[in-house]
């Protein structure tokens, strides 16, 4: 593809982003009183587990006869009309919502009456492979966003707080805006140039937030001997798997405290670690179960699939989610005191990254975000080898796909440094790897990067 109609791309989709942000901003500013009083509502909670578990099966018993008088795939296709008395034995009557499901059946899984102007799409990042379009309402965003203060408020980060975001593939220069309903939070955004390390330092951010890849390049940058400086509060990621060796990178570069959050964008945040370690669930909005693969509860403490029911949205209520993660319930509360349950990740999603013969680990949104700048409705990475990428394309219908031209967009991607050989295929052609249907990288080769960046899949 010429250069020229690469930059005129790229230049579009950050208008699209910019246009999206700013549209975000004046939806959180409506959203602020609500989420402002949920949040003094859940800051005034006593770190009671009965309060929590009555709340929990409160909400879970409005959403289940929510379900049943509103959402076709329930009432009609499933014959669930009257809940019991016992929500959590309703609960598991229902059957496992896999992203097929959503995927096929979106408007089925939506409420008879629901309100548009009160909703928005939402799309996953893709890193199933094939991005996925779900329905939020304003009860999710208000919600998630008080939960979100409160934790924060636990990491020493109050209302106001200045948000690093580094290194969006999205957006080539600096960016920064307000979001209302996080805390009236200062957010900045900056691209991938690293001449941009300045202003990120004289932000100086309470908070530095972003996936662990995005995060250590900075670390890299700031950590001595290097003249620059960052000391925020704290250091948030989330997105991918947090390693040992990345957090402790991280603490000694930043000198903070480093926490993760577990989540998905189909649900928000599942779980978020506290200053013990432990990933607490956000137990208020979300019941996540354990269960094997016939989908019936595994007892605490075993592995088995994660699976999540949102209690709070009402347009789209997804309940009994299938995540595709395997993770097991603690059988001990935390000695923290919060009386949330505690999430053992047993296998998350690793750092999706394609490491290049350089050492340098190249994100997979970076190629994702090349590869649907042409017409593909799905696709996967196998690193066959060091220097060596297979990029196996599903064309969208009725499209022209230009393998040669998406070739040669990755080859720029990666610096020239991989031989690239891409493939059409149809739903067979893809490879299947460990206990998830879909999967964006599997690596053929083992990693060398002294991280310890890996794929699980591989």
């Amino acid at each position: 593809m010429p250069e020229a109609i690469k930059a005129d791309r790229s230049a579009e989709g950050e208008a699209v982003a910019t246009r999206t942000i700013l549209r975000e901003m004046t939806d959180q500013a409506r959203l602020f009183p609500r989420v402002y009083a949920a949040y003094r509502e859940y800051q005034q909670m006593p770190d009671d587990p009965a309060a929590l578990l009555d709340l929990q099966h409160r909400r879970l018993a409005a959403q289940l006869r929510r379900i049943a008088g509103t959402v076709p795939f329930y009432y009609r296709d499933n014959g669930y009309r009257a809940p019991s008395a016992d929500p959590l034995a309703d609960l598991a009557t229902l059957p496992l919502v896999a992203r097929e499901t959503v995927r096929g059946r979106l408007v089925d899984l939506c409420v008879d009456d629901i309100d548009p102007a009160l909703c928005r799409f939402g799309r996953t990042s893709g890193t199933s492979g094939v991005p996925l379009k779900v329905i939020f309402d304003e009860a999710h965003f208000v919600h998630l966003f008080a939960l979100a203060q409160v934790r924060n408020e636990r990491y020493g980060l109050r209302f106001h707080q200045r948000v690093l975001v580094p290194f969006q593939n999205w957006l080539k220069g600096w960016f920064e805006y307000t979001a209302a309903a996080q805390g009236l939070a200062r957010v900045a955004e900056f691209g991938r140039d690293e001449r941009l390390l300045r202003r990120a330092v004289e932000f100086r951010p309470d908070l530095v937030f972003g996936h662990p890849s995005d995060c250590i390049r900075l670390a890299r940058l700031v950590e001595p001997p290097s003249p620059n400086a960052v000391r925020p509060t704290a250091v948030l990621t989330y997105g991918e798997r947090l390693l040992p060796e990345t957090r402790r990178t991280l603490a000694g570069a930043f000198q903070a405290p480093v926490f993760d959050v577990y989540g998905m964008r189909e649900v928000g945040t599942i779980a978020a670690e506290c200053v013990r370690g432990s990933y607490h669930i956000e137990a208020e909005r979300l019941l996540v179960e354990v269960v094997d693969g016939d989908g019936n509860a595994v007892p605490d403490g075993e592995p088995g699939e994660l699976v999540v029911t949102n209690l709070v949205t009402e347009a789209m209520p997804l309940v009994r989610y299938r995540t595709g993660d395997v993770g097991a319930l603690a059988t001990e509360p935390c000695d923290c005191g919060r009386p949330q349950p505690v999430l053992r990740l047993v296998e998350g999603r690793e750092l999706p990254g394609i490491e290049l013969p350089t050492g340098e680990v190249l994100a997979v949104a970076l190629l994702a975000r090349t590869i649907r700048s042409h017409p593909v409705e799905r696709y996967q990475l196998v690193q066959e080898g060091p220097d060596r990428l297979l990029v196996l394309l599903r064309p969208a219908p009725h499209a022209d796909l230009p393998l040669d031209a998406v070739r040669a967009d990755l080859r720029a991607d990666t610096g020239g440094s991989m031989h690239i050989e891409v493939r059409a295929v149809d739903d067979d052609g893809f490879v299947q790897a460990g206990h998830r249907k879909h999967v964006d990288l599997v690596r053929l080769c083992p990693a060398t990067s002294a991280l310890g960046f890996v794929d699980n899949d591989g």
